[in-house]
Formats: structure tokens, C-alpha cells, sequence
């Protein structure tokens, strides 16, 4: 990726009038975004997805485990109702989780 970085950038919109069109694999930032960037990349803050994004992530995930050929408990659950079943075990992980719970034990 590319940043391209002008003092300018965080005022207001961005409008590219070079004649390039969409800069692809390219992110356009001004001072504030240029300390986001540099935060993340460090590990210093974390984009976080929202609970919808979450949940088709986990539907997906899902999904692969089961077309594998993986024999899991939830295979019938999940063939009738993806999302409801997937909600059910991602609240449960979370749940897990909150409590201590390590999932590489």
C-alpha cells in the first residue's frame, strides 16, 4: 500500500484533479490520519469490526469448517438456521472468552 500524505488532507474531502482516477492500493491521509495509520501499524490501536460484520465473518468461517468434511456437533443446527447458530456460538465464545477462557488451550 501507498500512503500519500499532505498537510492539507484532514481539512476536508480529498479530489484527485491529477488525472490518475482512483489511486488503487492507495490511502490518502493528512497529519491525523498519517498518526492513525502509524498507530495501528504499530499495534497501538486496533480497528474494531461491528457485531453484524462479526457474525457473516463467523457464518463464513463456519461454513468452511463444515464443507471440510469436519464432523461438528453443530452440523444439523447450522443447516437449519446459519445465522441463528452462529450467533448462539459466537456469543458463547465471547462469553468464554470474557471469563478467562483461552482458546489455545
Amino acid at each position: 500500500m501507498t500512503i500519500h500524505f499532505n498537510p492539507y488532507y484532514d481539512k476536508g474531502a480529498y479530489v484527485d484533479v491529477s488525472g490518475r482516477g482512483i489511486l488503487l492500493d492507495s490511502k490518502i491521509v493528512g497529519p491525523n490520519g498519517l498518526l492513525a495509520e502509524l498507530e495501528e501499524r504499530l499495534g497501538l490501536t486496533g480497528t474494531v469490526k461491528g457485531n453484524i460484520e462479526r457474525l457473516v465473518l463467523y457464518v463464513k468461517a463456519m461454513r468452511t469448517a463444515l464443507n471440510a468434511g469436519s464432523d461438528l456437533f453443530f452440523r444439523d443446527s447450522f443447516k437449519n438456521d446459519e445465522i441463528g447458530t452462529a450467533l448462539t456460538l459466537l456469543q458463547w465464545r465471547d462469553a468464554a472468552i470474557a471469563a478467562g477462557w483461552n482458546p489455545n488451550s
